[in-house]
């Protein structure tokens, strides 16, 4: 009896080592989760002038137009009316896109009376633009299998 009661001490204290041991593994595989690329899809441009500028935000502070507290922001020449273009690695999570089309290419958004814009803009989810979106509104849970988001642009 008491050789069963070492193999069940020693058979316990395997099973609580693994446990401890193992614990700390699955956070550290959810860290190592390889980033995908997110292309994002542009359309309705209304000419090949000047450039697409994408801000990519995780949260609602500096959405929409504050492109410097974006977790991306890039500038690309436009070749066509439609047109791809990959954002890079991004981790799984919650986003939100803005988009403009900067036709004389000042890297800002040249605005009219009232403050409406001149230039195109666009936003994920392509929500109806009546007043400043905000995150909530444009928001998306971007995953590895979908790698893949559509902005059409819009003019007013």
């Amino acid at each position: 009896m008491a050789l069963s009661h070492r193999r069940f001490l020693l058979g316990l204290a395997l099973l609580t080592t693994s446990a401890i041991i193992t614990r700390p593994l699955a956070p550290v595989a959810q860290a190592l989760e390889p980033a995908q690329n997110l292309t994002v899809e542009v359309s309705g441009l209304r000419n090949q002038k000047g450039l697409v500028c994408i801000a990519l935000f995780d949260g609602a502070t500096g959405f929409p137009t504050d492109a410097s507290k974006a977790v991306k922001n890039s500038c690309f020449r436009v070749v066509s009316a439609t047109q791809k273009v990959s954002l890079g690695p991004l981790k799984s999570g919650r986003y939100a896109m803005s988009l403009l089309h900067d036709e004389n290419a000042d890297q800002k958004l040249n605005t009219g009376l009232f403050g409406i814009p001149r230039e195109g803009v666009g936003f994920s989810r392509n929500p109806r633009i009546r007043r400043k979106l905000q995150f909530e509104e444009t928001s998306f849970d971007f995953q590895p299998h979908a790698t893949t988001i559509a902005i059409t642009v819009r003019y007013f």
